[in-house]
């Protein structure tokens, strides 16, 4: 009977013969809902749930976008078809940046250089929203006065129709105000087409806040205010963190340091789109005091914590001359000096963000300069960790001659910084932390060190020896080089 109500056939007979033949068919038990078809298996807890279900169901009831019906939403006349062929050989950038961070004012001098269509989901939005002579207006004006969240699919259909509508005159098109989640910036290479960078204006939670709490003295505006501000930053960093992984592990990702004067910051960014545009050939900006380094032999020193190389390295500055430029060391030294760079890499430090790869390689270029009339070479150690690293400092400074990886094995490093820890008070010298200290440093160093040995300049040093045998092996190698 509750099968005949819910489904109201027009053929009683027919409809309970064709049920008790199924169910005659069928292992299941009979129950008083067995003939009640469930839509798409919302309410069948047994039933396997697709991705998209797993996916919905992984996100919080009051995060959720509110689906409007299909004959409310506004939808874009352009085809997926029509965007991928109007979009061939033009770049698409996608612009992130916190609130304060600058961005917008690096994009006008995007569009200027460029000749790039700048897109703003927000603008767009609240243009859109403005036109209540059309279906369109009407249905995002209402969402917005009801404070509704925007779905993906309506605000990619403003950018669809803006990317086609500005497409005969734009080089390309910069994107900001969106993704704001992964799942958008997927859905967006789908229905448009992947991006080709995301370039992300990174600037310390600190001086943004100072630069919008400057702004609200003159602005009027009821959200630059210190505790608002606060709130819009920590929402920011949680929205923003997992797309910059996403499309950092594309290779996909820009970080630009945006916490300096707009000119500096636009040197950095026409250099990042010199090699996307294609306009003329790359040729990193060079340094004319570089030519004090010619002939001066460089070092990359590798090994893990433990394997000693500290030693090493104190014993190859006695002997031979060369300058010990730590990383680590470099990066608190700036830090002590007070200087702005010293704060802005303070302000980075606290809140545990990575320090830019740029400005480690701007600290090891000054410190080689400077030394370089007094020193016959450069042992670097903590530089490079990633393959990345290493092709910036060939493009940016010179070629190393040669990479010592001084290696103990895991073991014995372990013991020397248990044995250590006795009296270093170090915090990190305890057992469970220096494993994860030792496989950071495999996971990271394996690439690096495949890297060198292909261009045949990687020499292996066994560590496990007593210090003077380990400096015996560094000798013979080093011997040949001077």
């Amino acid at each position: 009977m509750g099968a005949l109500i819910v489904h109201k056939p027009d053929d009683h007979i027919d409809f309970l013969m064709k049920s008790l033949e199924k169910y005659k068919n069928s292992k299941q038990s009979l129950a008083w809902n067995s003939f009640i078809e469930r839509e798409n298996n919302l309410n069948n807890t047994s039933a396997p749930k697709t991705k998209q279900q797993l996916k919905r169901d992984s996100i919080p009831q009051n995060k959720r976008e509110e689906k409007p019906k299909n004959q409310d939403r506004p939808s874009s006349s352009k085809s997926n078809k029509d965007i991928k062929n109007i979009l061939k050989g033009k770049p698409i950038i996608f612009v992130g940046g916190g609130p304060g961070s600058g961005k917008r004012t690096q994009c006008e001098q995007m569009v200027t250089k460029y000749g790039f269509t700048h897109l703003s989901a927000g603008d767009l939005i609240r243009a859109a929203a403005k036109d209540s002579s059309t279906e369109k207006g009407r249905y995002f004006n209402e969402a917005m006065s009801q404070g509704k969240l925007i779905s993906t699919e309506d605000i990619l259909g403003l950018i669809k129709d803006a990317i086609y509508e500005t497409a005969d005159k734009a080089s390309g098109f910069l994107i900001d105000g969106f993704p704001r989640r992964i799942e958008q910036g997927i859905q967006f290479e789908q229905d448009v087409a992947p991006c080709d960078v995301l370039i992300y204006f990174d600037v310390p939670d600190e001086i943004m806040t100072k630069r919008l709490v400057k702004r609200g003295e003159t602005s009027d505006r009821i959200d630059d205010n210190e505790e608002t501000i606060k709130k819009r930053l920590v929402t920011f960093h949680q929205e923003t963190q997992p797309i910059l992984g996403y499309y950092g592990k594309q290779g996909k990702l820009i970080t630009i340091i945006a916490n300096r004067k707009p000119d500096e910051i636009f040197e950095d960014v026409s250099y990042e789109l010199k090699k996307l545009v294609k306009t003329q050939p790359v040729v990193p900006p060079r340094d004319p005091q570089l030519d004090k380094l010619k002939n001066k032999k460089i070092i990359f020193v590798v090994g893990g914590p433990g394997s000693g190389k500290g030693t090493q390295c104190e014993r190859i500055v006695q002997r031979y001359g060369y300058t010990h430029l730590s990383t680590g060391d470099l990066l608190r030294a700036a830090v002590e000096s007070k200087t702005e760079r010293g704060e802005q890499l303070n302000a980075l430090m606290k809140e545990g963000k990575l320090v830019p790869m740029e400005v480690v390689l701007d600290l090891l270029k000054e410190n080689m300069i400077k030394n370089a009339d007094k020193s016959k070479g450069f042992l670097i150690d903590g530089y490079p960790r990633e393959i990345a690293q290493a092709k910036k400092f060939e493009q940016l400074i010179a070629s190393c001659n040669l990479v010592l990886y001084i290696n103990a094995s895991d073991a014995t490093m372990t013991k020397r910084l248990l044995h250590r820890a006795q009296t270093s008070g170090r915090i990190d010298d305890n057992e469970e932390t220096i494993k994860k200290r030792i496989k950071t440093f495999h996971k990271e160093t394996i690439p690096v060190l495949d890297y060198y040995e292909k261009q045949n300049k990687l020499e292996e040093i066994d560590s496990e020896l007593e210090p003077d045998n380990v400096f015996n092996q560094v000798r013979e190698i080093l011997d040949k080089l001077t």
